[in-house]
């Protein structure tokens, strides 16, 4: 301490009084101090009372910031010097659905908790737990860290109880236990062994499951046991659940790993994850769920195996479900047991959806793209048609028990009054039309004017709106501006099943019209 000169000068009493420290009782009295203070340096274990370590540990020190010198920046030494005195747990939980089964940890994604210290200031805190239990209704929940804790509300949905549409025991019968559906083996590559399942020790079309011709469908989830897999190759791709002749879920011989091939597309279609391991579903249930039209998930119990494009023939309308393989490939498999229920939260239905003011390719399959005709694509408006023989081509067969919705942005009939105003073809005669003759919107099939109890005289009520297109059965097609009916009647596809379709026109009269979006879904889905 002799090196402060401010020590070596002046002494402050208690009545706050100056004085020399010449005096040889002062400078004893700052000697002493000196020394303690050099003593307590000195002292590696710093030995302190309760109070004095309590004073330490909330010493603030306050200085002015260097890089802005308007703002004090407070600093907090010791452990304690600036604790947490709260925290804040924030749940937004939106439209996500919470089941009673899933776990606290699954509320994380949504939720945010934040500490505030004693300055006021505060921090996110990631290493927080939550306590409670998950009951349908609202459970409230509880995040704690430190010590500290903070509640928030959960709304929680009774987990769906499962009722299965058909449910296949195997070890016991062919025979479906919930509606009496059959199990067809076909060929000899597959017998039933009581007591232990379907063995198949052969290939070509092992298993086919035929309560109806159009079983595997959107918002549906398919649970195959399987007690025991053993892939063999001989020359060619091992197919294992396919719904038709070639579309299905197949070991690709080639790449060596699991993939789809979609007859209609002509193609292996992408995916996101997938495995090389061919006997991955041994001793397993292989659990697929079709997510959308154009995605499907396939689990090992509850490992995902495989997401990508869906094996749905999306082109035709029969859709069988085969277990087995084709040709040169089979599996050595022993089916213990075959599920089918509905999916408790299904997600997408759409067959296309075409978004035409980004471009003219289908956003649930990119492969499939619109073919335009004396017609441009506009980016951020639409296919903007304008002329007579001016289309679109749609790229989807469309069948009953379908929707179609169009947005329409503008659309003005410029027509000669002795031809019609073709809109929706489904050939180069038949579809939806505006009939000169009697001025009014009509249905023309199988090469007459088609009968209906409601129609509309306006050329132009589908501008600036969705036209949504609802085929039902062959005798009741109902087509609506929005949610206006204009058509009620026969359909357009009553002779023509099975056809793709065209938006737009032909002949002399014509339509200027911009199409900015198209959508096909099932529509009891």
């Amino acid at each position: 301490m002799a090196d402060n000169p401010k020590i070596s000068q002046v002494k402050l009493l208690p009545d706050n009084q100056l004085y020399d420290i010449a005096d040889s009782e002062a400078r004893q009295d700052i000697q002493d101090v000196s020394d303690e203070l050099d003593a307590h340096k000195a002292d590696t274990v710093k030995h302190i009372t309760a109070v004095e370590r309590t004073f330490w540990n909330n010493k603030v020190t306050c200085y002015i910031d260097p890089q802005d010198d308007e703002n004090l920046v407070f600093d907090f030494e010791g452990g304690g010097g600036n604790p947490l005195t709260s925290i804040t747990a924030t749940f937004v939980q939106g439209d996500n659905i919470i089941y009673e089964s899933d776990t606290l940890d699954d509320l994380k994604p949504y939720l945010t908790v934040v500490g505030t210290h004693q300055d006021t200031t505060t921090e996110t805190i990631t290493t927080y737990t939550l306590s409670g239990t998950l009951t349908a209704g609202t459970s409230v929940i509880t995040a704690a860290y430190e010590g500290l804790t903070d509640t928030f509300n959960v709304t929680v949905t009774a987990d769906p109880v499962i009722e299965y549409l058909y449910n296949w025991d195997l070890t016991d019968s062919l025979t479906d236990k919930v509606q009496g559906a059959p199990i067809t083996i076909e060929g000899d590559g597959a017998h039933f062994v009581s007591g232990t399942g379907i063995v198949i020790d052969g290939y070509i079309y092992t298993i086919k499951i035929v309560p109806d011709e159009s079983i595997f469908e959107i918002g549906k989830i398919y649970e195959f046991d399987i007690a025991s897999t053993n892939y063999a190759v001989v020359g060619n791709h091992g197919r294992f659940i396919t719904t038709n002749n070639d579309d299905g879920f197949v070991f690709q011989k080639d790449r060596q790993q699991w993939e789809v091939y979609s007859y209609d597309n002509g193609e292996w279609l992408s995916y996101n994850t997938t495995s090389n391991n061919a006997n991955i579903f041994n001793n397993t249930t292989l659990k697929i769920i079709p997510v959308s039209y154009g995605e499907m998930n396939v689990y090992a119990d509850d490992v995902l195996v495989y997401n990508g494009g869906n094996m749905l023939s999306i082109n035709k309308d029969k859709n069988y479900l085969r277990i087995g393989s084709s040709y040169g490939a089979f599996y050595n498999a022993v089916i213990t047991g075959i599920r089918i229920y509905n999916n408790p939260n299904p997600t997408s239905t759409y067959l296309c959806d075409f978004d035409f003011t980004k471009s003219i390719n289908d956003q649930i399959i990119s492969s499939k793209q619109a073919t335009l005709f004396n017609s441009s694509f506009v980016e951020g408006t639409g296919v903007v048609c304008g002329t007579n023989s001016s289309y679109i081509d749609i790229p989807r067969y469309i069948f009953h028990g379908q929707t179609i919705e169009i947005d329409i942005p503008s659309m003005s009939k410029q027509y000669d009054s002795t031809s019609h105003g073709r809109f929706i073809m489904i050939s180069s005669e038949e579809g939806f039309i505006y009939r000169y003759a009697t001025g009014q919107w009509e249905v023309y099939a199988g090469r007459m004017w088609r009968s209906y109890t409601q129609t509309s005289s306006d050329p132009n009520i589908f501008n600036n709106t969705t036209m949504k297109i609802v085929l039902n059965t062959a005798d009741d097609m109902k087509i609506y501006a929005n949610n206006t009916l204009v058509y009620a009647g026969e359909s357009f596809i009553k002779y023509s099943y099975q056809q793709p379709f065209t938006i737009g026109q032909s002949s002399k009269s014509a339509y200027n019209f911009v199409i900015s979006g198209v959508r096909i879904y099932r529509t009891n889905n």
